[in-house]
């Protein structure tokens, strides 16, 4: 995405007064304290879309799903890839409905389409999956729902409250989906950086007293919050240092 000569990206970032995250639009050439603080995340649409093994590889798991026209939803449809090529899986018939909460990319998405011949087959939606409602957004229930709302974490952009609701109030019962499972791979690091991330409020563990405001098993009870960022391990590598685990054997 572009405006004017500033490209635009999305961040994950944390709301110091409510504890939550949420996606903010920043521009890349924006100072360093506002680019990178308090930053969980970052994503942007170049480097999906020029990605053909993904896409590729998308097309063919939609063209394998979609064997006959039915209704597809498409959730957070960025620039109507996906939704072209659910379209396009049905030779035009069928419905698809294409959901996107970011207006600057509702505008590109319709262009993408209007420039490939194909607006007129897919209905655009400029609003949250979550703010749907069947019977006044969306005629029916979808039969095939196409996304690509993974990050590099799987989970990171709430995949999974996602399409807990999409199941529960968009979808026909047992409906196809396309990603349709996930593989995620770990490796146990030491992180001296990670760990202080993981203590009451990040004060605790840089404390000089070392006194220990939350004993293990009252985290609970004290309200502390465990916090979980995700966030590419190139960006810490000099804190990471692999750990290799023995192999362990159970009688």
């Amino acid at each position: 995405m572009s405006s004017g000569s500033s490209h635009r990206m999305f961040q994950l970032k944390l709301d110091p007064l409510t504890g939550n995250s949420e996606w903010v639009i920043i521009d890349e050439d924006s100072d360093e304290q506002t680019f990178h603080q308090p930053l969980l995340a970052t994503t942007s649409y170049l480097d999906m879309l020029n990605d053909s093994t993904r896409n590729t590889a998308f097309r063919q798991a939609i063209e394998k799903t979609i064997t006959k026209p039915c209704h597809v939803l498409d959730i957070g449809a960025g620039t109507g890839l996906l939704s072209m090529m659910a379209s396009r899986a049905m030779g035009g018939k069928g419905m698809v409905t294409a959901c996107e909460s970011y207006l600057p990319m509702v505008k590109l998405m319709k262009k993408v389409m209007r420039v490939n011949g194909i607006e007129g087959r897919i209905k655009v939606i400029n609003k949250r999956s979550d703010e749907l409602t069947v019977g006044l957004d969306i005629s029916s229930r979808a039969d095939v729902l196409v996304s690509e709302i993974l990050d590099s974490e799987l989970l990171g952009e709430g995949l999974i409250p996602t399409l807990q609701h999409a199941h529960d109030n968009l979808l026909v019962e047992n409906p196809l989906t396309v990603p349709y499972r996930a593989t995620t791979y770990g490796q146990v690091v030491e992180s001296t950086y990670l760990w202080r991330l993981h203590d009451l409020n990040s004060n605790e563990a840089g404390s000089y007293d070392g006194v220990q405001l939350a004993p293990p098993g009252l985290e609970s009870v004290l309200s502390v919050k465990r916090q979980q960022y995700a966030m590419h391990c190139d960006s810490i590598g000099e804190e990471l240092k692999p750990r290799v685990m023995e192999k362990l054997s159970c009688a």
